[in-house]
């Protein structure tokens, strides 16, 4: 298991809004499934041990017994998508049924265009998928920071969805657990989160110095970041707690992201009246997320605050748990 660092702590390399315009098969919330991802028989939970890489887990998956790829577990990402020309042999096993999608997020550059097959088998370390979607994109991963880590893909839904996902930042562990026994543990916090776009979502309440109000923000563990909102979201909300000078912020799926440094005056979450709470605001003027166009979701709270905690996922039963880990004391900040 290895630590990787970035230069640059607030470089959001991954994923704030992976939006895929079609809706994946056959993989529904919980239980077992002739489709999905299940648990190896005789199995109720498995570890899985992870590479850290500027708060971005890392792990192997194997894909169709073929290559074995290192890829990023992302909440914010609804199926597996495979980078690189080199894995075009792969399109071949399941072309037939393959179509065209474009593969759009944040930053300022061109959609990425990419080939969606079904009828994958993808293996992690005591999990196999069978009849997953894949999307296959031929040019390389276009995160500068992956690419010199060697990763070459990104998945995320099709896993939480079907189990119950403990993330251990501290020892570089993740238990996945079969929900039907998972036995009863207490945690330091428990939040409710909603599954919008197949991500999960937790309401948060902001305060900008006059009135408070509640957003939906996302728990994002493919963004390196702290907590980035979108500014067409808050209809001015926080306007007034922004510089208007734009800084850059690090790289998305359409390339450099740019936004604006403000502090806000306080936020409420895991029970706690957070201060002074710094945050990035990121133009959404050209997106095609029908969530945010509609002000249904707001923005995100970004692995550099989610890896200060043990932090479990539950999907089916629509909830998030948090576990103070060793540096779990400062909530922000570096």
């Amino acid at each position: 298991m290895k630590l990787v660092r970035s230069k640059r702590r607030l470089l959001t390399t991954l994923l704030l809004l992976c939006c895929i315009s079609w809706c994946t098969a056959n993989e529904g919330l919980g239980s077992r499934n002739k489709y999905g991802f299940n648990l190896r028989e005789t199995l109720t939970e498995t570890k899985i041990p992870f590479e850290l890489v500027d708060n971005l887990i890392v792990i192997p998956v194997q894909i169709n017994k073929q290559v074995t790829v290192k890829a990023i577990l992302d909440t914010g990402v609804r199926s597996f998508i495979l980078y690189g020309k080199q894995y075009i042999h792969l399109d071949e096993m399941n072309f037939e049924n393959s179509r065209e999608v474009e593969v759009t997020g944040l930053g300022t550059g061109r959609n990425d265009q990419g080939v969606l097959s079904f009828g994958n088998n993808l293996e992690v370390e005591g999990v196999e998928g069978r009849g997953i979607a894949m999307v296959h994109v031929l040019d390389q991963i276009p995160f500068k920071l992956l690419r010199e880590n060697n990763i070459e893909a990104i998945f995320g839904y099709q896993i939480f969805s079907r189990f119950v996902v403990e993330i251990d930042y501290q020892n570089l562990e993740i238990t996945v657990k079969d929900p039907d026994y998972v036995a009863k543990t207490d945690y330091s916090f428990s939040l409710p989160i909603k599954i919008i776009d197949t991500k999960p979502y937790v309401e948060v309440e902001l305060f900008n110095g006059k009135e408070k109000k509640t957003f939906n923000l996302l728990l994002d563990t493919g963004a390196s970041s702290e907590i980035l909102l979108y500014e067409q979201a808050f209809q001015g909300y926080l306007s007034s707690t922004y510089t208007s000078r734009k800084v850059q912020l690090g790289e998305g799926f359409n390339g450099l992201i740019v936004g604006k440094k403000g502090v806000m005056d306080s936020m409420n979450f895991l029970e706690m009246e957070l201060q002074e709470v710094p945050f990035y605001a990121v133009s959404m003027k050209s997106t095609k997320n029908k969530f945010i166009k509609e002000k249904i979701i707001h923005g995100l709270i970004g692995a550099n605050v989610l890896s200060k905690y043990k932090v479990t996922f539950d999907y089916v039963n629509h909830r998030a748990y948090f576990e103070k880990g060793e540096s779990g004391a400062t909530l922000l900040g570096s």
